[in-house]
Formats: structure tokens, C-alpha cells, sequence
């Protein structure tokens, strides 16, 4: 189908193919590859860097290893928010608490996809905020609010949920939320910032991004090695344990996908040396604080990435050279 696409849409031209990070896809890009090499005008470099893992799809991967670990957390306040959201009374009610409890507070609470981990984030994060109002409605509901959680768990629709829910028991609603319960969700949305915000930068559709990915590759690497230098990390707490986990998982998922920077696509060190504000410099930079290579290492690093970059001016000076002979 790519090649249906670029063909009809005459594009021969390509330098790279973002797809998600799937087995399936690296065959794929490597059909693509073996094809494009037989056209008039062939890939840059022979479409050795043709194939760009998508950022977005491996920083969606990372963080759902880590979701487990939240289950009865997350669920307990998901299904605070459901009882809220499930009548406009309840809602009319939970306004009010929100007023005497939180008024700085201009927010509603929100539902998640849960498939959708960033959507999972906005509901915590929210939910968060209005912890206060939530404890208040349980006071005035007292009997409604805890009934509720007392029903059988509503299942999913969709059909392989439908036939598993067939084959287990049906299970009472998980909450309300606990106060351990709401620790563990504030400790989750603290560290999960980061992720969220750089999802959000390498997702932008109205500017570049692809100068800024080696530094959120970096800063996400970075967030999970902080893990182990919180203050939770000091007093054998309950925290502690939780925040081990979450490293030990993410930090497994990490060096899965960059496990070096060689692992990089490579294209994307030429795209930071590009942007003036950073240029070959800044890569040594990060080689030497963030990635603590050795001397030897960041030299040889910085020699490939040059190496590169001249290749690629030479391929579009050539390029530009031939195209003003034709006009001429």
C-alpha cells in the first residue's frame, strides 16, 4: 500500500517512513526499501535510515508497562468519576462540592479512555485536584455514593472482552478511592508529566519536531533514572516500593528501544545539529552529561554524525545542481 500510494502520488523522493514500533512494520519498511532501490531516482543513502520508529507509539508502550501496576488506584477514582458523571444530578451535586471544598478550582472532572494512557493522565490529574470535593460528596451522598460501589462492574461491549467476561465471575465496583489509593494516583501523575508533555511536543502537527526528539529521548531516559534518586526512595516507604517498580518496568521498556544511541535513528542527530541553537557542540554536550560516555566514544560518535551530515549536503548540493541544469 505505500508503494501503491507513493507511486500514484508520484513522490520519489523519500527520505524517511514513520510507522508504529511493530515487527510487522520493520518487514514492511524493509520491502519498501528493497523496492524504492530500483527507481529512477534512488533513496538517500540507499534508504539505510529510511525507517523511523514512531516516539509517540514507544513513549505510549513504556507508560502502559507501568499502568498495571496503578490498577486498583486508577480504577477506584475512574469509578468516583463514572458515579459523578453517570446522572446530571450527581453532577449538579458534585458542582456544589466542588464550590464550598475547592472554589479556586474552575475544573470537572473527566473520564478516560482507558486505552488511551494519556487520557488516563487528564482524569487523575483532575480528579486530583478535586479530591476535597470528592471527600465531601461521599459525606453527603453517604449511602448512594457507597451503594454505588457496591454494583456488579459494568463490562465492555467489545467482543473478546464480552467472551472473557463470559467465562469469570461478575465483579463488584473497585472503590471508592482510599487514601492510599490517591497517594499512589499523585505520585503517578507527578512523574508522568514529563511523558505527557513531551508526547505532546513530538505530536505537534503545525511545526517541526523532529530537531527536539533526541532531547526527549534524553529527558525521558533521564525522568526514569530519577526515579531512584527521589525522596520516597529514602524512607522504605510504600512510595519507595511503588517508584522502584515503575523504574525497574519503564527503564526495561526504555533500553528495549534505545538501549545506545546507536539505536537512534540517526537522522535525528543530524536534525538536532541542524537547529542553530544547538549543532554538533550540543551533541557532545549531551554524550558527555546525560549519556556519560567516554572520551573516545563521543569522538567517535561526533565523527559518524558529521560524516553524515557532509554526505547529505553533498546529495542535495548535487541535487540542486542538476535541477538549475535542467531550467537552464
Amino acid at each position: 500500500m505505500l508503494e501503491t500510494c507513493l507511486v500514484q502520488w508520484k513522490i520519489d523522493k523519500v527520505l524517511t517512513v514513520s510507522v508504529d514500533n511493530a515487527s510487522a512494520n520493520k518487514v514492511a519498511i524493509d520491502y519498501l526499501r528493497r523496492k524504492i532501490a530500483n527507481w529512477a531516482v534512488p533513496p538517500v543513502l540507499g534508504g539505510k535510515h529510511m525507517h523511523v520508529r514512531c516516539l509517540a507509539h514507544i513513549l505510549n508502550l513504556i507508560v502502559k508497562s507501568d499502568l498495571t501496576i496503578l490498577d486498583r488506584a486508577i480504577a477506584s477514582i475512574r469509578n468516583a468519576v463514572k458515579y459523578v458523571r453517570s446522572s446530571s444530578s450527581r453532577l449538579d451535586v458534585f458542582k456544589l462540592c466542588v464550590e464550598r471544598e475547592v472554589p479556586e478550582c474552575t475544573k470537572v472532572c473527566i473520564l478516560d479512555v482507558p486505552t488511551r494512557w494519556n487520557s488516563t493522565y487528564l482524569m487523575l490529574e483532575t480528579a486530583i485536584q478535586l479530591k476535597k470535593a470528592f471527600d465531601r460528596l461521599a459525606e453527603e451522598e453517604d449511602v448512594k455514593y457507597t451503594n454505588y460501589f457496591d454494583e456488579d462492574e459494568e463490562l465492555l461491549e467489545e467482543e473478546a472482552v464480552l467472551e472473557e467476561a463470559k467465562r469469570r465471575k461478575q465483579m463488584k465496583r473497585v472503590g471508592p478511592p482510599k487514601e492510599e489509593d490517591w497517594e499512589r494516583a499523585e505520585l503517578f501523575v507527578g512523574f508522568l508529566k514529563v511523558f505527557y508533555y513531551v508526547t505532546l511536543r513530538i505530536s505537534a502537527a503545525t511545526k517541526p519536531t523532529v530537531h527536539r526528539a533526541f532531547h526527549d529521548i534524553v529527558v525521558v531516559n533521564a525522568e526514569i533514572n530519577a526515579l531512584f534518586r527521589t525522596p520516597e526512595m529514602q524512607d522504605g516507604s510504600e512510595g519507595e516500593k511503588l517508584m522502584v517498580e515503575m523504574a525497574l518496568k519503564m527503564g526495561t521498556k526504555f533500553q528495549k528501544y534505545f538501549d545506545s544511541i546507536d539505536d537512534v535513528n540517526q537522522l535525528l542527530l543530524v536534525a538536532l545539529v541542524l537547529d542553530p541553537r544547538y549543532k554538533l557542540r550540543n551533541l557532545e554536550h549531551i554524550c558527555v552529561k546525560y549519556l556519560q560516555f567516554d572520551n573516545e566514544s563521543v569522538k567517535r560518535k561526533y565523527a559518524e554524525v558529521k560524516e553524515l551530515l557532509v554526505s547529505l549536503t553533498y546529495l542535495y548540493a548535487s541535487s540542486t545542481a542538476t535541477q538549475n541544469g535542467q531550467k537552464n
